[in-house]
């Protein structure tokens, strides 16, 4: 392959990379307004007190090494120290491995029925886009090893290169 040839790849694996952050900021986007739907759904059901809701069910969107959408329960406990006072922690639902998709039957135990919509709603959306994060991050697996093996094939041609510019000095001196 010609320098020509390398630069426009260069030019087109950068361009991939480019792509690839540009949907990851739009899957975030989508992740936290469809996070947002879930939120504001539950503060109305607390508003309007059906039939004594008090939600144990949460979910959140974090940014880390990279994007995770999650749910969560929320439970407490009596710490002696706080006299009877309850504190809050959570506690992580786990998705079955190997699927995009929360047990919706495990998300619902957590609820209230009047939620059961809403968080079919946000799962099935959220599944998507944990697919699409899924493959975004395989992209890049490939795309770190075809830079690498560009690399390897680039320095073995510049040893060649090297070898070849060495035989020809070599020669050139002899005559």
């Amino acid at each position: 392959m010609g320098v020509d040839g390398f630069n426009n790849q260069v030019g087109n694996i950068e361009i991939l990379e480019k792509w690839i952050e540009e949907e990851q900021r739009i899957i975030l986007k989508k992740a936290q307004m469809v996070n947002d739907v879930f939120w504001k759904h539950r503060d109305q059901l607390i508003e309007n007190s059906f039939e004594g809701a008090e939600p144990l069910l949460g979910c959140r969107v974090q940014v880390k090494d990279g994007i995770s959408i999650s749910w969560f329960v929320w439970k407490f406990y009596k710490p002696r120290a706080l006299k009877g006072k309850s504190r809050r922690y959570n506690e992580h639902i786990k998705k079955p491995k190997g699927e995009f998709k929360y047990s919706l039957s495990k998300l619902y135990k957590h609820a209230n029925e009047k939620q059961h919509d809403t968080i079919r709603y946000c799962e099935d959306n959220f599944a998507e886009l944990r697919d699409k994060l899924e493959r975004l991050r395989k992209l890049k697996i490939w795309i770190v090893a075809y830079k690498k093996s560009e690399e390897k094939t680039s320095n073995k041609t510049d040893d060649n290169n090297d070898e070849q510019e060495s035989e020809n000095v070599e020669k050139s001196n002899e005559d």
